[in-house]
């Protein structure tokens, strides 16, 4: 699916993995407050201090809880003949345009939570650093890296023919 601009949007699987992925951080900072307010006498913490930390773990979590709704709203990507396109980020939109002819190399990842979902992240590295198509459906991941692969050795034969 794409909009009036040609970017496409992400597969609304991707929510459930931001949500799953940040709901095991959010368990993780609420184990962590818990275990600094039930040793804090012991550690000689204040209960100021602790609280503080207490309150920063709520915020936290919420802003983790909002932020697949607005990534998913913002997050959009093109890939063409000649150019790898991503718009995404939470707070700032970022755009990184990537021309195929920098590309060094493409590389499908996915992690078990990911994986689960049948969405993977497509990799673009160039020698300026890396670009990521993040929560692809896992045949549209594949799908975009034969393509890059594809026009970059297009690129090739077409600079060893001049």
């Amino acid at each position: 699916m794409a909009d009036e601009e040609g970017y496409n949007y992400l597969n609304p699987k991707s929510k459930s993995v931001m949500y799953i992925k940040y709901g095991i951080m959010i368990v993780i900072m609420i184990a962590a407050a818990a275990v600094l307010f039930v040793f804090r006498k012991q550690a000689e913490i204040n209960d100021i201090a602790v609280y503080a930390i207490m309150a920063a773990v709520a915020v936290i979590s919420v802003i983790l809880l909002a932020m697949p709704i607005i990534f998913y709203k913002h997050y959009r990507y093109i890939v063409d003949s000649e150019k790898v396109d991503v718009r995404s980020d939470v707070f700032f939109i970022r755009r990184t345009v990537v021309p195929i002819e920098r590309v060094h190399q493409v590389q499908v990842k996915t992690g078990p939570i990911s994986n689960r979902a049948s969405l993977a992240d497509v990799v673009i590295t160039t020698a300026g650093g890396n670009a990521v198509i993040q929560y692809l459906d896992r045949q549209v991941a594949d799908s975009i890296a034969e393509h890059l692969k594809d026009s970059i050795n297009k690129i090739i034969r077409d600079r060893e023919t001049e």
